[in-house]
């Protein structure tokens, strides 16, 4: 993704990024998966904590519901993704417990995958490889290391999850976003596989 050097009013110089407008973004078949593999690598990047329940199909918030229509709402077989599946089900296995370090790897690799499936998705969204190391492995204090990754995934949950702030962007060199931050994201925060209000959906 295209990228310059700037300064924050008041702060050190600081590399400005550029993330291309939400509705070229969403011209990206696979944006909402894409978007959702980066807010699980910044789970798995948490400095309190890994939690590798986020590969496990019964996990609240778990990638697999990253293939969903809609994100964290859980979906019939018949709605999800097809190729954000097939990506999932070629590098995790349900059940096994994962290294933080294999974790990256697979999400990243998964990520690489579904990127690729689109022309329009490579031109406006940015190349998850090569994979990224955790902000506090490098010493930064944003989750992911990647600056372009970073302020994707932090783009994509403003505007889905109502997530992030104003400061948060700037720090890090991310514009902020001109869509408005969405206001019912909290409805879509702790969803399992296998549920939906009072219906059951299968997700083999």
């Amino acid at each position: 993704m295209p990228r310059f050097s700037g300064l924050i009013a008041g702060a050190a110089a600081v590399e400005q990024l550029v993330v291309a407008p939400r509705e070229q973004r969403e011209q990206c078949p696979h944006h909402q998966a894409l978007g959702c593999f980066g807010d699980a690598l910044e789970k798995t990047c948490e400095p309190d904590g890994y939690d590798p329940g986020v590969s496990s199909k019964a996990a609240p918030e778990s990638i697999w519901l990253c293939c969903c229509p809609t994100p964290y709402l859980p979906c019939t077989k018949a709605e999800r993704n097809e190729i954000c599946q097939a990506a999932l089900e070629r590098q995790f296995q349900d059940g096994v417990h994962y290294t933080q370090p294999h974790m990256k790897a697979a999400i990243t690799l998964a990520w690489k995958e579904v990127w690729e499936q689109s022309a329009v998705c490579q031109e406006v969204l940015p190349n998850p490889m090569p994979e990224s190391q955790c902000g506090s492995e490098i010493g930064e204090q944003r989750s992911i290391g990647r600056a372009e990754l970073f302020c994707q995934t932090v783009t994509w949950q403003w505007e889905q999850l109502g997530d992030g702030n104003e400061p948060e962007f700037q720090r890090n060199g991310c514009p902020v976003p001109s869509s408005p931050r969405a206001i019912d994201g909290d409805s879509r925060k702790g969803h399992v596989l296998g549920s939906s209000g009072n219906s059951v959906v299968t997700f083999a």
